[in-house]
C-alpha cells in the first residue's frame, strides 16, 4: 500500500481547482468536455427506444462489452475458460455513476431492464473522467436515470421454432417502482428451448485404408431456465445502499440415435441430461467519507452446483460439480486537485471448487475428484492527470496475490503474485477525433475447469485434471484512433501482446495401477493423459476496423449499417512437434455487418445482420482440430402497435449454415502424439441445425 498512499499524499497537497459539473446538456447532443460528451433523449427519439439497451446501441462508435469476452484463443487474458473471478470482471457500463453490483447479470440484461423513459441522459466517456476507473477501456457509457415516484415495467412472450420442428417458449415479467430516492425492482422470466430435428453426418476415413465408419445422427432435446432478479436501492446513513440477488435454474435432457451405415449395420443410441442451480447476493454502498473523499464498498456471495451425464452405447460418463464465490472491495475515491484525480481500492476473495467424474464408475486420469479454494487479495491504485485541454493520462497498478490449495495427491498448495501496471494516454485533438494508446501488463484467472476431468464420449476423448497450472501473463500495447461526427463514427485499433505460460493442451505422465494387477495396490505402471497445461510463450497481435454510417445521404431514410472487421495473427512453439504454428482457436479473421432502417411514419423497424469467423484450428497432442468458417444471415423486422406493444419476428440461419468440424488424430495410446505417429485417420463431421424463426410479443406499462 506503499505507493497508493503515496500518490494520495500528493494529490492532496496539491492545490484545490473546480471538478467538472454534472453534465447538464440541453441539446440532442453535447460535448460539454475533451473526453465527456452528452446524448440526451431527443437523439434517440428517431429510433423510438424501448429500453436503455438499445439507446446505447444507437451511441456512435461504441459497442458493449460484456467483460468476459476475448478473441485470441484458448488462455486469453480473461477468456481462461471459465467464469472471472472478483469484481474487475464488469464491462464498459456505469449504471448513475457506479458499475452494476451483480455479476450474473450481463450489461446487455442491466440496461434491458432499465425503460427508456426512465434515463435522463447517456454520458459517453472517452479517455478517463473524474471518479470513474476506466479499466483500461477507452471508452465507457454512464446512464443517469430520471427521479420521480411511479411504477413501470414489461410484459414480453415469444415462441421460437426450428426448421425440424418443436415450439421454443418464452416470457418474462419486469417491473420497477420508485419513490423518492427508493428504488424497488426485479424481472421473472422463463426460457425454453427445444432442440427437434438436429442432424449430423460423420465419415472416418482410415489413412491405412481399412473400412471407414460413416453414420448419421439425429437429435433431439429440450432445455430450461428459470431466472428471477431483485433490487433495492435506498439512501442509508449518509449515503446510498443497494442490495440484490439472483437465482436461476437450468435442466435439460437430450437423446440421440446413430445409424451406421458402415463399417457394418447397426444402431447406437445415447443421450444426455443437465441440471444446475445458482444463487448470488450482493450489496454495494456508496457514501462522503471525508474532506471531499467518497467510499464504496461492495460485497458479494454466490454459488453454482451443477451435474451432468452423458452416455453412448452403454458408456457413460458423470460429472457434478458444487463452486462458491465470497467477495469484499472497498475503495476510496479523493477530490480532484490540481487536474488530478485518485483513487485506491483492496479487494479480497474466496473460490472453492468441490468436482467429482467417472467414467463407467472408474476415474479418469488426474484428478477426477479434486477439491480446489484459492485465497486472493487485489490492491490498486490509479492515477488521472488531465495533462493539457486535450491531453489525459492515466498510470495505475494492481497488485495480486493468491494461494490456491487443491486436495490432488502430490499438489501442494501454491502461492502467486502479479503486479500488474498500466498506462493510458488519450489525446483528443478535436471534438471529432481521439487518438488512445495503451500499455498493460496483465494475469488471466485460471479456470477451475483446468483443474477438472472430463470426457466427450462420441470422439472417444477424455481429459485429466491439472493442480499445478498457473495463469497465463501477457503484456499488452495498444493503440486506437476514432473519428465521430453526428451519428458516424469510424475506428480502428492495432493490438501487440507478449504472452507467457500460454494454456493449452499437452500430453503428461503419471503413475497408475498397473490394470492386470489390480489385486496388488504396490503394482503401477506409467499411464499418459492429455491435459490444459502451461506450454510456453507467444505473441498475439490484431488490426481492427469499424464504422457506423448513416444512410439518409445515399437515399434510404433512417437507414443505418455498422460493420466491424479484425485480423489476427498468433505464433508460439508447438509443445508437441516444437515447431512454429497459430495459438489454438485463434481465427486469422472476422467480420460482421448490420443493416437496419427505422421507418417511424409506418411504425416499422427491420434490420440483416451477417457474420463471418475464417477457419480455426485446435493443437492437440495426439490430433489437430479444425472448424470450418462459414458465413450467417439473420433478418427481422419489428411493428409498434398502439396500446398492444411492439411485435418483433426473426429470421436466424437463412442460408441453412452448417458446422464443419475435422478431427485429423495421429494416436491413440500410450506416448503417441503428432511429432511420433503417422496421420491414423481423419473424422469429418456435417451438423445441421437448420434454419429457425422467432416471434416475441413487449408491451411497457
Amino acid at each position: 500500500m506503499s505507493f497508493a498512499w503515496a500518490l494520495a499524499a500528493a494529490a492532496l497537497a496539491a492545490q484545490d481547482t473546480p471538478g467538472t459539473p454534472a453534465p447538464q446538456a440541453a441539446g440532442a447532443e453535447e460535448a460539454i468536455s475533451a473526453s465527456v460528451t452528452v446524448y440526451e433523449p431527443a437523439f434517440f427519439a428517431q429510433y423510438r427506444p424501448q429500453t436503455a439497451r438499445d439507446m446505447a446501441s444507437r451511441i456512435p462508435g461504441f459497442s458493449l462489452e460484456s467483460g468476459n469476452g476475448s478473441s485470441e484463443g484458448r488462455g486469453g487474458p480473461g477468456n481462461s475458460g471459465g467464469s472471472s473471478r472478483g469484481f474487475g470482471a464488469g464491462g464498459n457500463v456505469l449504471i448513475d455513476g457506479a458499475r452494476p453490483s451483480s455479476k450474473s447479470d450481463t450489461v446487455q440484461d442491466v440496461l434491458g431492464r432499465i425503460p427508456a423513459s426512465s434515463v435522463q441522459r447517456i454520458e459517453l466517456i472517452r479517455g478517463s473522467a473524474r471518479g470513474i476507473d476506466m479499466q483500461g477501456k477507452t471508452a465507457v457509457i454512464n446512464v443517469i436515470r430520471r427521479g420521480g415516484d411511479g411504477i413501470k415495467g414489461s410484459v414480453s412472450t415469444q415462441t421460437g421454432i426450428k426448421e425440424g420442428g418443436g415450439l421454443s417458449p418464452g416470457a418474462r415479467l419486469e417491473l420497477q417502482k420508485l419513490t423518492g430516492k427508493h428504488l424497488l425492482e426485479g424481472a421473472l422470466s422463463y426460457n425454453s428451448d427445444q432442440q427437434g430435428g438436429g442432424s449430423s453426418h460423420r465419415e472416418l476415413i482410415y489413412e491405412n485404408g481399412a473400412t471407414p465408419i460413416i453414420s448419421d445422427r439425429t437429435s433431439q432435446g429440450r432445455f430450461n431456465r428459470y431466472e428471477l432478479t431483485g433490487a433495492y436501492e435506498a439512501p442509508f446513513v449518509g449515503g446510498n445502499l443497494r442490495a440484490n440477488l439472483n437465482a436461476s435454474q437450468n435442466s435439460g435432457v437430450s437423446t440421440n440415435v446413430d445409424v451406421y451405415t458402415s463399417p457394418t449395420a447397426s444402431v447406437v443410441t445415447g443421450g444426455s441430461s443437465n441440471q444446475g442451480d445458482s444463487r448470488e447476493y450482493g450489496l454495494q454502498y456508496t457514501r462522503p467519507a471525508w474532506r471531499g473523499i467518497e467510499f464504496e464498498g461492495s460485497a458479494l456471495y454466490s454459488q453454482n452446483d451443477s451435474s451432468s451425464d452423458q452416455n453412448l452405447g452403454g458408456s457413460i460418463f458423470s460429472s457434478t460439480k458444487a463452486t462458491t464465490e465470497t467477495l469484499g472491495r472497498g475503495v476510496l475515491r479523493f477530490p480532484t486537485r490540481a487536474n488530478f484525480t485518485f483513487d485506491i481500492s483492496s479487494e479480497m476473495g474466496k473460490n472453492t471448487l468441490d468436482s467429482r467424474a467417472a467414467l463407467n464408475g472408474q476415474p479418469i486420469g488426474q484428478n477426477s475428484n479434486i477439491g480446489v479454494e484459492e485465497l486472493r487479495a487485489e490492491t490498486a491504485a490509479n492515477l488521472r492527470w488531465q495533462a493539457h485541454p486535450k491531453i489525459r493520462v492515466e498510470v495505475g497498478a494492481r497488485y495480486e496475490t493468491s494461494t490456491i490449495s487443491t486436495t490432488a495427491a502430490g499438489s501442494a498448495s501454491k502461492d502467486l503474485a502479479y503486479l500488474k501496471p498500466r498506462l493510458l494516454v488519450s489525446w483528443t485533438p478535436t471534438s471529432a477525433q481521439q487518438v488512445s494508446f495503451r500499455a498493460e501488463k496483465e494475469a488471466s484467472q485460471l479456470s477451475f475447469n483446468d483443474f477438472t476431468a472430463s470426457a466427450q464420449l462420441q470422439n472417444g476423448t477424455t481429459v485429466g485434471g491439472n493442480a499445478d497450472i498457473v495463469p497465463d501473463q501477457s503484456t499488452t500495447y495498444e493503440l486506437g484512433y476514432q473519428w465521430r461526427a453526428g451519428r458516424s463514427s469510424y475506428a480502428a485499433t492495432y493490438t501487440y501482446r507478449d504472452r507467457l505460460d500460454i494454456i493449452d493442451r499437452n500430453l503428461v505422465s503419471y503413475t497408475c495401477p498397473t490394470p492386470s494387477l489390480l489385486d496388488d495396490p504396490a503394482a503401477t505402471t506409467t499411464c499418459y493423459t492429455e491435459t490444459n497445461d502451461n506450454v510456453g510463450n507467444g505473441s498475439f497481435q490484431s488490426l481492427g476496423v469499424s464504422g457506423s454510417i448513416p444512410l439518409n445521404r445515399f437515399g434510404i431514410p433512417g437507414g443505418l449499417l455498422n460493420a466491424r472487421v479484425m485480423w489476427t495473427m498468433t505464433e508460439m512453439i508447438d509443445p508437441t512437434t516444437q515447431r512454429s504454428r497459430a495459438i489454438s482457436n485463434s481465427a486469422p479473421m472476422m467480420w460482421m455487418a448490420q443493416f437496419t432502417q427505422d421507418l417511424p411514419a409506418r411504425n416499422l423497424k427491420w434490420g440483416l445482420s451477417s457474420g463471418f469467423q475464417s477457419h480455426s484450428y485446435q493443437f492437440r497432442p495426439r490430433e489437430l482440430n479444425i472448424r470450418v468458417g462459414q458465413p450467417s444471415l439473420n433478418t427481422f423486422i419489428e411493428y409498434k402497435m398502439a396500446r398492444v406493444g411492439v411485435l418483433r419476428l426473426e429470421a436466424q440461419n437463412l442460408t441453412d449454415r452448417r458446422s464443419v468440424p475435422i478431427r485429423a488424430v495421429y494416436g491413440s495410446s500410450g506416448p503417441d502424439t503428432r511429432a511420433t505417429s503417422a496421420l491414423d485417420f481423419v473424422e469429418t463431421s456435417v451438423n445441421h441445425d437448420g434454419r429457425s424463426l422467432r416471434v416475441s410479443l413487449r408491451r411497457d406499462f
